[in-house]
Protein backbone atom coordinates (compact mmCIF):
# COMPACT_ATOMS: atom_id res chain seq x y z
CA UNK A 1 0.00 0.00 0.00
CA UNK A 2 2.80 2.21 0.75
CA UNK A 3 4.15 2.24 -2.65
CA UNK A 4 0.99 2.92 -4.26
CA UNK A 5 0.06 5.81 -2.16
CA UNK A 6 4.20 7.25 -3.02
CA UNK A 7 3.26 6.43 -6.55
CA UNK A 8 0.10 8.30 -6.74
CA UNK A 9 2.05 10.93 -4.90
CA UNK A 10 5.11 11.29 -7.37
CA UNK A 11 2.27 11.27 -10.64
CA UNK A 12 0.16 14.30 -8.77
CA UNK A 13 2.65 16.29 -6.82
CA UNK A 14 3.94 19.26 -8.79
CA UNK A 15 7.64 18.67 -10.07
CA UNK A 16 9.79 20.79 -8.13
CA UNK A 17 12.01 21.47 -11.17
CA UNK A 18 9.41 22.95 -13.28
CA UNK A 19 6.93 23.81 -10.77
CA UNK A 20 4.51 21.83 -12.92
CA UNK A 21 1.60 19.06 -11.98
CA UNK A 22 2.75 15.54 -13.27
CA UNK A 23 0.89 14.49 -16.06
CA UNK A 24 -2.13 12.33 -14.42
CA UNK A 25 -2.22 9.07 -15.63
CA UNK A 26 -5.78 9.07 -17.13
CA UNK A 27 -4.35 11.36 -19.73
CA UNK A 28 -0.75 9.74 -20.69
CA UNK A 29 -3.47 6.44 -20.36
CA UNK A 30 -5.55 8.01 -22.86
CA UNK A 31 -3.43 9.53 -25.16
CA UNK A 32 -1.22 6.35 -25.34
CA UNK A 33 -4.92 4.05 -26.38
CA UNK A 34 -5.53 6.72 -29.23
CA UNK A 35 -1.66 6.55 -30.44
CA UNK A 36 -1.53 2.79 -30.57
CA UNK A 37 -4.69 2.61 -32.47
CA UNK A 38 -3.46 5.06 -35.30
CA UNK A 39 -0.54 3.02 -35.27
CA UNK A 40 -2.00 -0.17 -36.47
CA UNK A 41 -4.07 2.14 -39.06
CA UNK A 42 -0.59 3.00 -40.52
CA UNK A 43 -1.60 5.47 -42.93
CA UNK A 44 -2.26 9.30 -41.68
CA UNK A 45 -4.92 9.44 -44.41
CA UNK A 46 -7.41 6.88 -42.87
CA UNK A 47 -6.51 8.57 -39.08
CA UNK A 48 -9.70 9.93 -37.63
CA UNK A 49 -9.39 13.27 -36.66
CA UNK A 50 -8.46 12.97 -33.44
CA UNK A 51 -6.09 10.27 -34.15
CA UNK A 52 -3.95 12.00 -36.64
CA UNK A 53 -3.78 14.66 -34.17
CA UNK A 54 -2.49 12.27 -31.79
CA UNK A 55 -0.52 10.57 -34.12
CA UNK A 56 1.23 14.26 -34.91
CA UNK A 57 1.31 15.56 -31.47
CA UNK A 58 2.61 13.02 -29.42
CA UNK A 59 5.00 11.19 -31.96
CA UNK A 60 6.53 14.65 -31.44
CA UNK A 61 6.48 14.51 -28.18
CA UNK A 62 7.96 11.46 -27.97
CA UNK A 63 10.62 11.99 -30.45
CA UNK A 64 12.15 15.14 -29.20
CA UNK A 65 12.11 13.98 -25.20
CA UNK A 66 14.12 10.79 -27.32
CA UNK A 67 16.94 12.87 -29.23
CA UNK A 68 19.45 15.48 -28.12
CA UNK A 69 17.43 18.05 -30.15
CA UNK A 70 15.17 18.45 -32.76
CA UNK A 71 17.52 16.82 -35.72
CA UNK A 72 15.76 13.34 -34.33
CA UNK A 73 12.23 14.71 -35.17
CA UNK A 74 13.14 16.21 -38.42
CA UNK A 75 14.97 12.88 -39.65
CA UNK A 76 11.55 10.98 -39.12
CA UNK A 77 9.11 13.80 -40.52
CA UNK A 78 7.57 15.09 -43.46
CA UNK A 79 8.39 18.16 -44.84
CA UNK A 80 4.74 18.74 -44.77
CA UNK A 81 3.98 17.12 -41.14
CA UNK A 82 7.21 19.94 -39.91
CA UNK A 83 5.53 22.60 -41.61
CA UNK A 84 2.09 21.73 -39.78
CA UNK A 85 2.59 20.88 -36.52
CA UNK A 86 2.99 24.50 -35.20
CA UNK A 87 -0.61 25.11 -36.27
CA UNK A 88 -1.39 21.56 -34.64
CA UNK A 89 -0.04 22.43 -31.69
CA UNK A 90 -1.88 25.56 -31.25
CA UNK A 91 -5.14 23.88 -32.22
CA UNK A 92 -4.52 22.16 -28.92
CA UNK A 93 -3.82 25.16 -26.87
CA UNK A 94 -0.11 24.34 -26.52
CA UNK A 95 1.31 27.86 -27.93
CA UNK A 96 4.41 27.79 -25.87
CA UNK A 97 5.29 24.84 -27.69
CA UNK A 98 4.13 26.00 -30.82
CA UNK A 99 6.56 29.00 -30.70
CA UNK A 100 9.55 26.53 -29.61
CA UNK A 101 9.05 24.44 -32.83
CA UNK A 102 8.52 27.73 -35.51
CA UNK A 103 11.75 28.65 -34.30
CA UNK A 104 13.15 25.01 -34.13
CA UNK A 105 11.85 25.21 -38.21
CA UNK A 106 13.52 28.43 -38.56
CA UNK A 107 16.32 27.28 -37.21
CA UNK A 108 16.83 24.33 -39.13
CA UNK A 109 15.51 25.87 -42.19
CA UNK A 110 16.50 29.59 -42.63
CA UNK A 111 15.27 29.61 -46.84
CA UNK A 112 11.50 27.47 -45.41
CA UNK A 113 11.37 23.98 -45.42
CA UNK A 114 11.97 22.61 -48.50
CA UNK A 115 9.14 21.13 -50.43
CA UNK A 116 11.58 18.11 -52.05
CA UNK A 117 12.09 15.05 -50.03
CA UNK A 118 15.85 14.88 -51.37
CA UNK A 119 16.48 18.64 -50.47
CA UNK A 120 14.45 18.15 -47.13
CA UNK A 121 16.85 15.31 -46.20
CA UNK A 122 19.99 16.48 -47.18
CA UNK A 123 19.32 20.02 -45.30
CA UNK A 124 18.29 17.83 -42.09
CA UNK A 125 21.44 15.23 -43.20
CA UNK A 126 24.10 18.24 -43.24
CA UNK A 127 23.41 19.08 -39.62
CA UNK A 128 24.73 15.41 -38.55
CA UNK A 129 27.37 15.71 -41.32
CA UNK A 130 28.61 19.09 -41.75
CA UNK A 131 30.93 20.77 -38.85
CA UNK A 132 29.69 24.28 -40.06
CA UNK A 133 26.06 23.24 -38.48
CA UNK A 134 27.21 23.67 -35.27
CA UNK A 135 26.05 26.99 -33.94
CA UNK A 136 22.46 25.78 -35.23
CA UNK A 137 22.58 22.53 -34.38
CA UNK A 138 23.71 23.85 -30.76
CA UNK A 139 20.73 26.04 -31.09
CA UNK A 140 18.35 23.39 -31.90
CA UNK A 141 19.21 21.46 -28.85
CA UNK A 142 18.72 24.44 -26.33
CA UNK A 143 15.13 24.46 -28.38
CA UNK A 144 14.94 21.24 -27.17
CA UNK A 145 15.35 21.73 -23.74
CA UNK A 146 12.96 24.03 -24.05
CA UNK A 147 10.35 21.98 -25.32
CA UNK A 148 11.21 19.05 -23.14
CA UNK A 149 10.17 21.71 -19.97
CA UNK A 150 6.85 21.96 -21.99
CA UNK A 151 6.27 18.33 -22.26
CA UNK A 152 3.68 17.69 -19.13
CA UNK A 153 1.41 21.24 -20.58
CA UNK A 154 1.69 19.52 -24.09
CA UNK A 155 0.32 16.24 -22.83
CA UNK A 156 -2.51 17.99 -20.49
CA UNK A 157 -3.43 19.95 -23.62
CA UNK A 158 -3.50 17.09 -25.68
CA UNK A 159 -6.09 15.45 -23.48
CA UNK A 160 -7.99 18.01 -22.92
CA UNK A 161 -8.55 18.55 -26.16
CA UNK A 162 -9.10 14.54 -27.20
CA UNK A 163 -12.21 15.14 -24.56
CA UNK A 164 -13.20 18.35 -25.55
CA UNK A 165 -13.47 16.86 -29.32
CA UNK A 166 -15.62 13.48 -27.52
CA UNK A 167 -17.99 16.06 -26.42
CA UNK A 168 -18.39 17.53 -29.45
CA UNK A 169 -18.95 14.80 -31.54
CA UNK A 170 -21.88 13.70 -28.83
CA UNK A 171 -25.38 14.15 -30.19
CA UNK A 172 -26.66 17.65 -29.52
CA UNK A 173 -23.53 19.43 -29.12
CA UNK A 174 -22.89 22.41 -31.39
CA UNK A 175 -19.27 22.87 -30.99
CA UNK A 176 -17.64 21.99 -33.96
CA UNK A 177 -14.19 20.21 -33.75
CA UNK A 178 -12.46 20.89 -36.41
CA UNK A 179 -10.02 18.70 -37.96
CA UNK A 180 -6.37 17.60 -37.36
Amino acid sequence: MKILTLTVLALTLPNLATAQPYSAPEDLKLIGEIFARALEIEQVSKMSGVERMVYRVDGYNMEINSGVDFIQWLSGTSPEEVSGLPKHLETIGANDSSRICEEAIKVAFPKGVPTKRSEYSATVDAYVLDPSKRPARDRLAELARLQVEQNLDLTAKLASWIRNQSKAAQPGATDNPGDA
